[in-house]
C-alpha cells in the first residue's frame, strides 16, 4: 500500500533591502513559498543572496529582510531575535570574522 502526504506551504511576500556602509542602495521584492516546518527567513535570505545586489565586492554589505504572508489568515512570522549583522552572500552565515581588500603585486609575486 502506497501512502502519500501533502506538504502544506505558505506564500510570503519578501522585501530585501541592501545596504552599503549603512546606506540603502537597492530593494528587491519577490514571493516565496515555504513548507510548514521550514524557516521562511532562511529561505528568503538564501533567495536574497542570489540577487545581483548581494555582491561581496560591495563594501560593508548588509541586508534587511521583511516578510509578509500573502494569505492574511496566517500570522506574520516572527523576525529573528538580535541585532542585524552582515551575512555571507554564499552560505547565509553571520559568523564573519574578517573583511579585507588585497592587490596582487606582479613584481614581488605576493
Amino acid at each position: 500500500m502506497k501512502t502519500t502526504s501533502t506538504a502544506v506551504t505558505r506564500a510570503y511576500s519578501v522585501r530585501a533591502e541592501f545596504f552599503s556602509d549603512g546606506d540603502r542602495f537597492a530593494v528587491e521584492t519577490f514571493t516565496i513559498e515555504v513548507a510548514d516546518g521550514l524557516d521562511p527567513y532562511a529561505i528568503a535570505r538564501m533567495r536574497a543572496n542570489e540577487c545581483v545586489y548581494a555582491d561581496p565586492r560591495i563594501p560593508d554589505l548588509t541586508q534587511v529582510i521583511t516578510l509578509e504572508p500573502v494569505d492574511p489568515e496566517y500570522p506574520d512570522p516572527q523576525p529573528p531575535a538580535g541585532a542585524m549583522k552582515p551575512v555571507c552572500p554564499w552560505c547565509g552565515s553571520d559568523d564573519l570574522t574578517r573583511d579585507a581588500t588585497a592587490r596582487w603585486d606582479v613584481e614581488s609575486q605576493s
